[in-house]
């Protein structure tokens, strides 16, 4: 019932009609009989209450990865309790990162491998390029996300996030065409009868088992031999 309209002593309002972090003054008259000089008022003051937000980092409190490939940190799922999942996915939230270091006498700001101060950049998903931080041996990387409703109403929230990178060895892989094949400048040239032979190399010093996955692009209807 629409409050202007209400006549019953009684009024009802669905969850998420007033807004978070507002105040409300509602006022009843009560009248006796046809006598509009025969009434009595009395008004009651509604202050709604801001909930909390939700810092979230997927993936766990302990990640490692490696120091040859890029990777992420996602704070998608954090969220702001006073909004509608629609609202939360339009960027109703800020995100602000920091990387600390215990450098064995005192928790430091992250520099990069080079030494420089790690600047991070801003948003729900952070961005670490390969090679950027330097292996870890027993202490992580402590990435924290700062999380906060655009609007700055609320206290904002955070969360946390134990990174190790691990050294990885380097593979280098080459391809050799071994079936015989003309030349047409620099390029291989084969004919579509012709037998193709490929054979894929690979180079590291590692000693753990490789395995090998081929595709082909645009897809061909073949059988593959080996």
């Amino acid at each position: 019932t629409a409050l202007s309209t209400a006549t019953s002593p009684q009024i009802y309002f669905p969850p998420n009609t007033f807004q978070a972090g507002k105040t409300y003054v509602f006022t009843v008259r009560l009248q006796l009989g046809t006598d509009s000089s025969k009434f009595s008022e009395s008004s009651f003051t509604l202050q709604v209450g801001l909930k909390t937000i939700v810092a979230k980092i997927a993936g766990g409190r302990t990640i490692t990865r490696s120091n040859t490939s890029s990777w992420t940190l996602d704070a998608t799922r954090s969220r702001d309790n006073d909004a509608s999942e629609e609202t939360n996915a339009q960027d109703s939230l800020t995100y602000d990162w920091s990387c600390s270091f215990f450098d064995g006498d005192s928790i430091i700001p992250c520099s990069d491998s080079a030494g420089n101060l790690l600047s991070l950049a801003s948003g729900p998903i952070l961005f670490i390029d390969r090679g950027l931080l330097a292996v870890t041996i027993d202490t992580p990387y402590i990435f924290t996300v700062y999380v906060q409703d655009s609007a700055r109403l609320k206290q904002r929230m955070s969360a946390s996030v134990s990174v190790f990178i691990e050294y990885v060895s380097p593979l280098y892989v080459g391809v050799q065409l071994t079936s015989p094949v003309s030349f047409r400048g620099s390029t291989e040239i084969v004919n579509s009868g012709d037998k193709l032979s490929l054979k894929a190399t690979c180079q590291s010093d590692s000693n753990e088992f490789f395995s090998y996955k081929w595709s082909i692009s645009p897809e061909a209807s073949v059988s593959w031999g080996w």
